[in-house]
């Protein structure tokens, strides 16, 4: 059983947030105050080992500020057991988009009836201008992995093209930033190669960049039929 804490929701934040890779919007109830269950509704909890990401889907459902009644979950998400006890926090959505970058061509959404976890491929997918380009260099850079050098040096190719660094981060990620900020504003964090080159804020650039990556590969590859393996490059 999950050790929970309680938060209270953002009511400003937008509807969907515009930077989850696996949300399928076609699939997804267009009621307002259904999508506010994954917007706004925080989680904050722990999940105790063994567990597995249908664990982890059915906890944070239960754990949430307001609970989210699920709707069907693929078996997939029960297949790979994890040994180790995972916390997990920020806004609901947030957290189940990353759970589902975990498999190849796996989407979720929210219908009226509750949440769903499982295979649409899109007619058609389009990228934002920031993750064609990060979603590019970072797979013609990638050795089964994402070197320092390469990955600086695409930090760098981002900023030299103009993205900005609060407008492409996760809210809660550059919240963290933005606090850092204020408090040591003469060593502000404002780019992405300074950001990149700081040890605290590296891996939000980094997971940045495997969400561009993720995206770029789902156009790549999307076949009609959908397959669902655990991608251990996450």
């Amino acid at each position: 059983m999950p050790s929970q804490k309680t938060g209270h929701p953002n009511l400003k934040a937008p509807l969907p947030r515009r930077f989850w890779s696996r949300f399928s919007r076609e699939k997804s109830t267009t009621n307002r105050s259904i999508l506010h269950l994954v917007v706004t509704n925080i989680v904050s909890l722990t999940v105790r080992a063994p567990w597995t990401d249908r664990d982890l889907v059915e906890a944070i459902a239960r754990g949430a500020y307001t609970p989210i009644p699920i709707e069907s979950l693929h078996d997939a998400l029960g297949t790979h057991t994890f040994l180790r006890g995972y916390p997990c926090s920020g806004y609901a959505g947030d957290v189940i988009d990353e759970i589902a970058m975990n498999y190849h061509n796996m989407r979720w959404w929210i219908t009226d009836k509750g949440l769903n976890m499982g295979g649409v491929v899109p007619d058609r997918v389009q990228l934002s201008p920031f993750d064609e380009l990060a979603g590019k260099l970072t797979l013609a850079n990638w050795k089964g992995r994402l070197s320092k050098d390469a990955f600086l040096e695409i930090a760098k190719e981002l900023d030299k093209a103009g993205f900005c660094l609060k407008d492409e981060l996760q809210p809660a990620q550059w919240t963290v930033i933005a606090q850092h900020n204020q408090k040591y504003s003469k060593n502000a964090i404002r780019t992405f190669d300074q950001a990149a080159r700081n040890p605290r804020f590296t891996r939000y650039i980094r997971k940045r960049l495997y969400i561009a990556r993720n995206k770029m590969k789902d156009i790549s590859t999307a076949i009609p039929e959908v397959s669902f393996g655990f991608d251990q490059d996450i």
